[in-house]
């Protein structure tokens, strides 16, 4: 399984190539570089962000009092952050097309979430392992 986010002194494992040839699934962990897409989302270009893949292209997300509903499913799954539910209430989303919803902790803010669209372009690697990190 892999974590929503790296942890300090961790060491990933990725996949550099495969993952271009078809669309990734929910749940997969991503290394991603920021574009100015990102940027205007709050992420930071100084930080490598390593995230899990919420949502998927054309999907409709919800988020109430701090659960993520995927086309009006409850997305279940251990790979999802703690979201606060008071900052994460009442939003509504529809994915645009080629894009993927990444949504983690910030790493220079704890407690503080980050969420943005990305696309192909900006992904480095699928992750496929993790080892190592404080506890």
């Amino acid at each position: 399984m892999i974590a929503p986010n790296i942890q300090k002194n961790q060491w990933v494992l990725g996949d550099p190539v495969t993952y271009r040839w078809w669309v990734l699934p929910r749940g997969d962990a991503i290394h991603f570089r920021i574009d100015e897409e990102l940027a205007n989302s709050g992420f930071d270009s100084d930080f490598a962000y390593v995230m899990p893949i919420i949502a998927l292209p054309s999907e409709v997300v919800e988020i109430r009092a701090g659960k993520i509903y995927i086309n009006g499913q409850l997305l279940e799954a251990d790979y999802l952050p703690s979201l606060p539910p008071k900052k994460f209430d009442d939003i509504q989303i529809e994915i645009p097309p080629n894009r993927y919803l990444v949504l983690g902790e910030d790493p220079k803010i704890r407690g503080y979430f980050l969420k943005g669209f990305i696309s192909k372009e900006p992904i480095v690697r699928r992750v496929v392992f993790q080892w190592g990190g404080e506890p």
